[in-house]
């Protein structure tokens, strides 16, 4: 028996009861599509078993480790423009250069 499972969520856990939920939660899943990989355990396999319908799983040797050198290289942010000062309100500089003369 290998050592791990390869578990993927294939459903959505919306409607569904909230044990199911939980279940999926604990397994690690957060998401449609999402993976995750688990020792093939009683307690795991007993998951499984609960939510066949929303998980999809396989037996693999060893978990996959994704190095630096295999993974999609993230784009660097775009620089953002400077903010543009607003315009000072004229009737604001003006009380304030009349020095209260009134």
């Amino acid at each position: 028996m290998p050592g791990y499972l390869r578990i993927e969520q294939v459903r959505s856990t919306i409607g569904r009861t909230a044990d199911q939920r939980a279940t999926v939660r604990s397994l690690g899943l957060r998401r449609i599509r999402h993976v995750v990989v688990r020792p093939d355990r009683p307690e795991v396999r007993g998951m499984l078993r609960k939510v066949p319908h929303l998980v999809s799983f396989e037996e693999v040797d060893a978990p996959a480790v994704v190095t630096a050198a295999e993974a999609p290289a993230k784009k660097a942010p775009a620089k953002k423009a400077p903010a543009k000062k607003a315009p000072a309100k004229k009737a604001a500089t003006e009380r304030a250069s009349a020095g209260g003369d009134a």
